[in-house]
């Protein structure tokens, strides 16, 4: 059997199965790079000393979130920042997710796209926000 003898609708469906699975792959691997230089890019906004500043902690569930929160709540407090605020996002599909999937279903892919997105929740935002702690009062003993 040569690749001539092969249906190219066969074909067509087996590379628009692997561009899919390289664009998940992608945007996982860019996610973990976007951690990595959170540290970095938190240093820099510390090292301004801003009075309030908003950072954000990905994470599937609230819960995943809370080990990061914990670990830079304690390093910002012994800098002077405490958390005054904070909110928590679930994660959404976007609708160009959507479109995507309407897209290869007419490749017979979109179904198993769809399901994915069925079952598998993007990752939710918790949002906190900093603030300097006041070192003392003014008008207080």
């Amino acid at each position: 059997m040569s690749l001539s003898d092969l249906n190219p609708s066969l074909i067509l469906v087996v590379l628009v199965t692997v561009a899919v699975v390289a664009a998940f792959a992608w945007l996982a691997s860019s996610r973990r790079l976007d951690q990595e230089g959170a540290q970095k890019v938190l240093q820099d906004v510390v090292d301004d000393r801003p009075p309030v500043f908003l950072r954000t902690y990905s994470g599937h569930r609230l819960a995943d979130t809370n080990p990061q929160f914990q670990s830079e709540a304690g390093w910002l407090s012994e800098l002077g920042y405490q958390p005054i605020s904070h909110t928590w996002a679930p994660g959404e599909w976007d609708f160009s997710n959507f479109l995507a999937a309407a897209l290869l279903s007419l490749f017979g892919i979109g179904l198993v796209v769809f399901a994915y997105m069925w079952t598998v929740r993007p990752d939710g935002t918790l949002s906190v926000l900093y603030s300097v702690a006041p070192t003392s009062s003014r008008f207080g003993p």
